[in-house]
Parts: structure tokens; C-alpha cells; sequence
């Protein structure tokens, strides 16, 4: 072994997790790694490495929210990437708040302080600071989807994902607590795939699942 996916492990370099192409040229002397960081390039037989990425634009992106006052700042959620925050415009360099992987994300749109990220599953991750740090706030890491659906409420101030089969999970205080409630609902068994609060009916909120023959539930779901 001779590099390492953190880029933290002393002994190692980094080369970004979930390789997809690794290509030898030039009698061997010269190695390109293709991953989920993007490219990684040696000139030495892999003796010293190099990310490869600047300039080039290639994270996949899940999510992006707007801030509501804040021009050019966005947050954006991108595979295996982390959350990234941008702060001028154009195709200008990103901050990464956040790591692994960097699923929906959300900006209060009454107040843009409070800044919310996610993981995988049911962990989010919360900035009430304009984005300046972040705090994880975990729920649970087996229920919801890999990367999972959720919208937020910038009315009631909360926050509805999916959770379970035939359930959906209500952040009751995502501004300052933790305070999560599992919902039942008729799904027919279904877990959730999509989430969308209203924008013009308070309390209402749309959520989609995979079942084809039921549709997209909707109904009054502050209860």
C-alpha cells in the first residue's frame, strides 16, 4: 500500500477512495488514478503523488441551496465529496465544510445563519453561524436512503425526511435541538425517495416513493 483515501494517515499520501481506472503509460514510469476525488497523477511510479483536480470541474452534485441575502453563496451536496460552500461567482473554488459524503442541504430563507447539511442515512449536519462551523447531528445511520430525501420547512421550522417503511422522520428543532419524531403514514410499506415542503400551503408536504402504482402521497404532516 502507498497511499491512503483521508490524505491524514501519516506514511501514506492521498489518493481519493472508490478508484475506477488505474492507468500505467510511459514503459511504466507514469501512473493516473481515475476515483471518486477525480485524478491523481504520478510521475515517479507512484513514489509521489499528486491531486490533479484544479481547474478541472468534475463533482456530481445531489443538492444546492441558495442563501437568501448572501450574493454567490451557496451550499451544494456532492458525492463522496462532502458539502461545499461557494462564495463567488462563476466556477470559482469552493470550501469544503463538510466530509465524506455530502447529501441535501438547506439555508433558512428567514434567517441565512442557520445552514443545514447531510450525511448518509439520517445524519445531518447543522451551522448556526452562517456556515462557519458545523456540528454533526445524528439520528440514526440504518434508516432513511443512502442519501437520503429531505426538504426543510422555512415556515414552521422543521424539517421532514424519510425514515422507515410506511414512516417519515420530523426534525421538530433543527434551528437549536435535536428533537426527532418518527411519523407513520400510509405508504403501503414504501420507504420515501422524494421530499418537498410546500411552498404556498403551510403544513403541507409532498413525498414520493418508489411504489409506481400508489403515487406520490400528500397531507398535513406538522402533527
Amino acid at each position: 500500500q502507498f497511499s491512503h483515501w483521508t490524505g491524514t494517515n501519516p506514511g501514506y499520501q492521498y489518493v481519493h477512495s472508490d478508484q475506477h481506472i488505474i492507468k500505467w503509460y510511459d514503459n511504466g514510469n507514469k501512473l493516473l488514478i481515475g476515483c471518486d476525488g477525480g485524478l491523481h497523477f504520478s510521475g515517479d511510479k507512484g513514489i509521489t503523488i499528486r491531486d490533479r483536480n484544479v481547474g478541472l470541474r468534475l463533482k456530481q452534485f445531489y443538492s444546492c441551496a441558495i442563501h437568501p441575502t448572501s450574493t454567490n453563496y451557496f451550499l451544494a451536496g456532492s458525492q463522496d465529496n462532502g458539502v461545499h460552500q461557494f462564495s463567488s461567482s462563476g466556477l470559482g473554488s469552493t470550501v469544503e465544510v463538510t466530509g465524506g459524503d455530502g447529501a441535501f442541504v438547506a439555508i433558512d430563507q428567514n434567517d441565512g445563519k442557520y445552514q443545514f447539511g447531510s450525511y448518509v442515512y439520517n445524519d445531518f449536519k447543522r451551522s448556526a453561524n452562517g456556515g462557519a462551523t458545523w456540528a454533526n447531528i445524528f439520528y440514526s445511520n440504518n434508516t432513511g436512503q443512502f442519501i437520503n430525501p429531505w426538504d426543510y420547512d422555512n415556515t414552521n421550522f422543521k424539517i421532514y425526511g424519510a425514515n422507515t417503511s410506511s414512516t417519515y422522520l420530523r426534525w421538530d428543532n433543527p434551528r437549536t435541538g435535536n428533537t426527532f419524531i418518527p411519523v407513520t403514514i400510509a405508504l403501503n410499506n414504501n420507504i420515501i425517495s422524494a421530499v418537498t415542503v410546500s411552498h404556498y400551503t403551510s403544513d403541507l408536504v409532498y413525498m414520493g416513493t418508489d411504489d409506481y402504482n400508489n403515487g406520490v402521497y400528500t397531507g398535513p404532516c406538522r402533527l
